[in-house]
């Protein structure tokens, strides 16, 4: 009765939950939006409520004890039924109303997601939006995400993925930039250009594409950032050459997309709970996603991209 009662420890336990999913406090401290202070002082007075410690701090990040791993096991049969309980549909008034926890992809939610709220807001008054753009914010299928626009695939059996389409990544440049410093021509020419980086791109370039995260690699980024709407202004105001989404391409007539360089093709995915297709809420917000790519006509989302020709800027920069 005492932990039932006791909304402190849930929240104790969640940021124990997030640490652990994560491996560090930095990470989760930004994903669940709190300071580092803040929770560290959670996972220290959940240790002093159970009496034993449950994380072991390292130079190289956090690790479980046995007890630890135990909780942990906990937690997560707990955030089930929390979600299974959040998923239960009202049958007499099962309508687009409460808040959604909505996740998207940093490349997405500030120039392709966000511009086009207003429309579902129009359509849908009574819906409230919690959207979050953090590195690693979740699978719907465990955690209190309810949709999910993102790259990675679902690890949990209770989480369903659709691919909506791809992101083609493509080295961009401001114009008075390339005719300042020259075109790049090849990946190697990349390091002797100022380079613009965000960091979540390095883990699927090396996947995806071993040569261009090699030498973005050995790049000496002038920026490192974990905000796309920095690297997107740093690169407008002739700050180097960044790798971004093609669809900027349409926003921006300050900046192009390099020809030369090899395009990196990356799938996207709608990923919700499995039991979330019963409430209408989710449902208009799922097909709201769908129809907004499957309308989309600018091929930026499909694998046929392309850059737009550069020659003649290249005679410029020549």
């Amino acid at each position: 009765m005492e932990v039932l009662q006791n909304d402190t420890q849930w929240t104790n336990l969640q940021a124990f939950k997030a640490v652990a999913d994560l491996g560090s406090f930095g990470q989760a401290a930004t994903a669940l939006g709190i300071t580092h202070s803040t929770l560290r002082r959670r996972v220290d007075e959940l240790e002093n409520w159970l009496n034993y410690p449950i994380l072991v701090r390292t130079k190289s990040g956090t690790q479980l004890t046995p007890a630890g791993e135990d909780i942990y096991r906990h937690v997560e049969e707990m955030a089930k039924l929390i979600k299974a309980i959040k998923l239960t549909p009202n049958p007499t008034n099962d309508v687009a109303a409460g808040t959604i926890k909505f996740h998207v992809e940093n490349c997405l939610a500030p120039h392709l997601i966000a511009p086009r709220l207003p429309s579902f807001f129009n359509l849908y008054p009574d819906l409230r939006l919690l959207l979050t753009v953090a590195e690693q914010a979740g699978d719907p299928g465990t955690s209190d995400v309810d949709v999910s626009l993102t790259v990675d695939p679902p690890q949990s059996s209770e989480a369903v993925a659709r691919k909506v389409g791809v992101i083609n990544y493509a080295c961009f440049a401001s114009k008075e930039y390339l005719i300042k410093n020259s075109v790049p021509q090849t990946i190697q020419d990349l390091l002797s250009h100022r380079t613009l980086n965000l960091a979540q791109y390095m883990p699927y370039l090396k996947l995806l594409v071993p040569e261009v995260e090699k030498a973005m690699s050995l790049a000496r980024h002038s920026l490192q950032t974990d905000d796309m709407v920095t690297l997107v202004e740093a690169t407008l105001a002739d700050g180097g050459v960044a790798i971004l989404p093609s669809y900027y391409e349409d926003l921006y007539s300050e900046i192009c997309a390099l020809d030369g360089i090899p395009i990196i093709q990356v799938d996207l995915f709608m990923v919700y709970h499995i039991r979330s297709k019963e409430r209408t809420s989710i449902r208009v917000l799922t097909d709201w996603i769908r129809d907004l790519f499957e309308s989309d006509e600018s091929g930026h989302f499909g694998p046929g991209w392309t850059p737009q020709a550069l020659s003649p800027l290249k005679s410029a920069a020549s």
